[in-house]
């Protein structure tokens, strides 16, 4: 599963020094992109984020600059949002974007509340509903499928056809995390 492991730091980052140290952690040079000389993106799996997060110090004193990590699973307006808004709180660190969104709804910031309801409102009631069902019934495709008088074909048609248009693979524990905030927001909250 692809995530976005979008980065924003307090010094112009020297690419080829970036990129090197990248490389000696298995992710190839294809997979890093600047979007600015202190900000970009490093494209990897999940299983990326534990080196991340075991090597972050060493990031920060090998390359001689304040780092943020944010992953998330799309490059979208909330993951931009919550990198810029957090970037001067959470230096040397590495968060998701649920982890994010929580934090600053804690602190009541509403463009948050604002972007994560927008990036799901378009998205088909009755896929919202079985992905809800799914995330409550532990994952479990069987037992969804039964809980919403469905087939269990139909249940994997909806799940992929949601994990398609969103880029959110709700089987991902931050993933599945991140839409219940919304579903919270949206239908619980508000």
């Amino acid at each position: 599963m692809q995530k976005y492991y979008l980065f924003k730091t307090d010094k112009k980052i020297k690419e080829n020094d970036f990129i090197e140290l990248f490389e000696s952690f298995g992710v190839s040079k294809k997979k890093i992109i600047f979007t600015s000389e202190k900000e970009g993106y490093v494209i990897e799996d999940k299983s990326f984020y534990s080196k991340l997060q075991s090597n972050i110090e060493m990031f920060n004193i090998e390359l001689g600059l304040n780092i943020f990590f944010l992953f998330t699973h799309a490059l979208n307006k909330s993951s931009l949002y919550a990198l810029h808004k957090l970037f001067p709180s959470f230096k040397n660190q590495a968060i998701s974007l649920y982890q994010a969104s929580l934090y600053l709804i804690v602190r009541h910031d509403q463009q948050i509340i604002s972007l994560i309801q927008d990036e799901f409102n378009d998205i088909d009631k009755e896929l919202i509903i079985t992905i809800y069902n799914y995330i409550n019934n532990d994952l479990n495709a069987i037992i969804t499928s039964m809980n919403l008088f469905i087939h269990r074909n139909t249940f994997i048609y909806r799940l992929n056809k949601f994990i398609e248009i969103t880029s959110c693979d709700v089987r991902d524990y931050f993933n599945a995390s991140y839409f219940l905030l919304y579903y919270n927001l949206k239908y619980l909250i508000f």
